[in-house]
């Protein structure tokens, strides 16, 4: 199951959408653009974008740092008063906060709203993602935003980097830790958490059984609908 999957609200005027890629590689903003192609409906304008400046991948605290700084200045050098809303697209509360306080629009994380997508279909699901070392903060941010206790979280040890190229290898990694969840663990869905792991979605769904959610894809869907709902109170 991918984002696109879920029920979709149509809109009735113009809104447009910033999506932010807080790394520097190109292919992963690519990534994230073609799954904007995805979720679009007519009156939807997603502009996708990364900082000129930072780190090609966000693997340590160090780059973290770097990056958070980057995007900041980023939306302080745009006009964020002609945006709907802005989604960080990676699978951290990146910037959150701070980015609230300088944007006229509102900025939601890929956590929080692919949470809320899987939870909707079931609270015994496994998170994929790529490097060890970001286990432990995916799952302190997952319960925060509602994901409760029930998940597991795997990484399948790669980088972000080689999570973009999505050469075989790699998705077979993927693919492997994905399944090696559902077998040890019963997990009755698969959420993909990171940036590099966008579009992976239908790359994984002829050798896994259980709905797959693309995290971007489903913030990006849910953006959408949470933006038109708001509309129509």
């Amino acid at each position: 199951m991918k984002a696109k999957d879920l029920e979709p609200v149509s809109a009735s005027s113009s809104m447009r959408f910033l999506i932010i890629n807080p790394n520097t590689n190109p292919a992963v903003t690519e990534r994230i653009r073609l799954a904007t192609l995805r979720c679009s409906q007519p009156g939807v304008t997603f502009e996708v974008t990364q900082p000129k400046a930072g780190p090609y991948s966000i693997e340590t605290p160090q780059q973290r740092e770097h990056a958070q700084d980057e995007v900041l200045n980023l939306i302080r050098a745009c006009d964020t008063s002609q945006y709907t809303s802005i989604l960080m697209a990676c699978f951290d509360d990146f910037a959150i906060e701070e980015a609230r306080l300088i944007s006229q629009a509102p900025v939601y994380g890929t956590c929080q709203l692919s949470v809320e997508a899987i939870m909707a279909i079931t609270p015994k699901f496994s998170i994929v993602t790529t490097v060890p070392q970001a286990v432990s903060g995916i799952e302190a941010l997952v319960r925060q935003h509602g994901g409760g206790h029930a998940f597991t979280t795997y990484a399948a040890g790669i980088g972000v980097e080689q999570a973009a190229a999505a050469d075989k290898q790699t998705i077979h990694k993927v693919a492997t830790t994905a399944a090696s969840a559902i077998r040890l663990d019963g997990a009755k869905a698969i959420l993909l958490a990171s940036g590099g792991l966008t579009g992976y979605a239908p790359l994984l769904s002829d050798s896994i059984e259980v709905p797959i959610i693309d995290g971007v894809e489903a913030a990006i869907q849910s953006l959408v609908t949470r933006a038109i709902s708001q509309s129509y109170p």
